[in-house]
């Protein structure tokens, strides 16, 4: 191909794997800037799970502490059913995460409004109350130690702060798998918590196979 991510591509897209495992250099700033990721474009466009390992990650047959961010759509159900059928191998926790974004738009601010818990101050007792909601809809979360936590942030610096703070094994997290415009303007939680632990990271999307 005429290049890495194109050619692992195309290979993906004519031999339908169940998963794949990808390297990453973790590359940040005017690097990766530079160079960009062959994990991430592999991430964002493989028609299946993707594993993403960082030269220091540890994996096993299991992985005893799971984080699994949430946003309680369609996408977190699928992530968490992945987490449960993965802790059957031996999984001792499972750690339901949720970041509250609290930027809010500029223009709010002259009415006072500098963060979203200033507009729905209850947000974080409604989010635990989602994440039981979303946890009941996997009964395989049952066989395994459960535990939510609500923090408020930009979503991946938390999620990667969640990560250091447990010492987690993998994180399963679903993507929207978003490209072009809606990728340049939203962009990506998961590309960027991939640049940012060095924890294998296990992508989904909803059009993927189960695992």
């Amino acid at each position: 191909g005429y290049s890495a991510p194109s050619a692992i591509l195309n290979y993906l897209n004519t031999n339908t794997p169940d998963l794949v495992v990808i390297g990453t250099h973790g590359r940040s700033g005017v690097e990766h800037f530079l160079l960009g990721s062959v994990a991430e474009k592999v991430v964002r466009y493989a028609p299946c799970p993707v594993l993403t390992v960082n030269e220091s990650s540890e994996c096993g047959r299991a992985f005893p502490k799971i984080i699994v961010p949430v946003d309680f759509s369609e996408l977190s159900i699928i992530a968490l059913k992945a987490a449960a059928e993965l802790a059957e191998a031996g999984s001792e926790e499972i750690h339901l995460f949720y970041a509250v974004d609290k930027d809010v738009h500029p223009a709010l601010y002259s009415w006072g409004m500098k963060s979203v818990l200033d507009i729905v101050p209850d947000i974080i007792q409604k989010a635990e109350i989602k994440m039981d909601q979303a946890a009941a809809q996997v009964p395989g979360l049952s066989k395994v130690k459960l535990i939510k936590r609500v923090d408020a942030g930009v979503p991946y610096k938390e999620i990667a702060r969640y990560v250091k703070e447990i010492n987690a094994d993998l994180v399963v997290i679903a993507t929207h798998g978003l490209a072009g415009l809606d990728r340049m303007l939203l962009g990506s939680t998961t590309e960027k918590l991939i640049r940012a632990i060095k924890k294998p990271i296990l992508t989904l999307k909803k059009y993927n196979k189960a695992l």
